[in-house]
């Protein structure tokens, strides 16, 4: 099963690389990042940013990317990653 693997959460302001576990070697990788209302659960704009649109995924299928988080506190935002 894929799945996004973060060593910390992000703080405002901050970054943090992100790995993406995928199923196999060499797959294509789309990622995404939405911000979230947490009343509503709605998504949004997204305020923070990922260094990397897409990226592939190594040998063991591993990707990693950086998302840098917005300087607001309070913003909740959602990362995704596929494969493509």
């Amino acid at each position: 099963m894929a799945k996004l693997i973060l060593p910390r959460q992000p703080t405002a302001g901050a970054g943090v690389a992100i790995t993406f576990q995928g199923r196999s070697p060499n797959q294509g990788v789309f990622w995404e990042v939405v911000s979230v209302d947490p009343e509503t659960g709605v998504e949004g704009l997204a305020r923070g940013s990922l260094k990397w649109q897409w990226t592939r995924t190594d040998g063991a299928g591993l990707s990693v990317n950086f998302y840098f988080a917005p300087t607001l506190s309070g913003c909740t935002e959602r990362l995704r990653a596929r494969t493509v």
